[in-house]
């Protein structure tokens, strides 16, 4: 199993990622490949639309491919509030096809030149590493978001 989403750096919701950390090294530890999606991410040019630019890349979209035949494409995150308060949805697709296409797409964004691969050293500590750099705490884009990141742990999960 392959999970790609978003790093603190790139994510606009840094609630989300308080809670989020806490299951990095028991997704590793079960035997998943984690990335996450760099702020600074080379698709930026497929993402950005002229005259528009973002301030950074991030990930929106919600899709699953399973055994390159089946997708799932939606609205939906997988948390409490998504499933509990907010009207999302999405649908199931039997479509080797695109299910290829949808993989092949999420591979390029897991590359290093896009995404960090999160691992576990021998003493159990995670570390980021991409094309460029390795790193031993979590990227941010800037103080603030580590700070808000520390702030939102206070917060019940289930707010996020």
């Amino acid at each position: 199993m392959r999970i790609l989403t978003n790093s603190l750096a790139s994510n606009d919701v840094p609630a989300v990622n308080s809670h989020y950390r806490e299951w990095r090294a028991k997704l590793i530890g079960a035997g998943a490949e984690l990335y996450e999606l760099r702020a600074d991410a080379q698709i930026r040019p497929l993402v950005d639309t002229p005259p528009v630019q973002g301030g950074f890349v991030s990930l929106h979209s919600k899709a699953t491919v399973v055994d390159r035949r089946y997708v799932f494409i939606g609205s939906m995150n997988l948390d409490p509030r998504s499933a509990d308060t907010n009207t999302e949805g999405g649908v199931f697709i039997d479509s080797p096809s695109l299910a290829q296409e949808l993989a092949e797409l999420t591979e390029r964004e897991m590359a290093p030149i896009n995404a960090w691969r999160v691992r576990l050293d021998d003493e159990g500590q995670l570390y980021w590493i991409n094309s460029d750099d390795t790193l031993r705490r979590q990227p941010a884009r800037n103080i603030f978001q580590r700070i808000m990141d520390v702030f939102f742990r206070a917060f019940p999960k289930e707010y996020y």
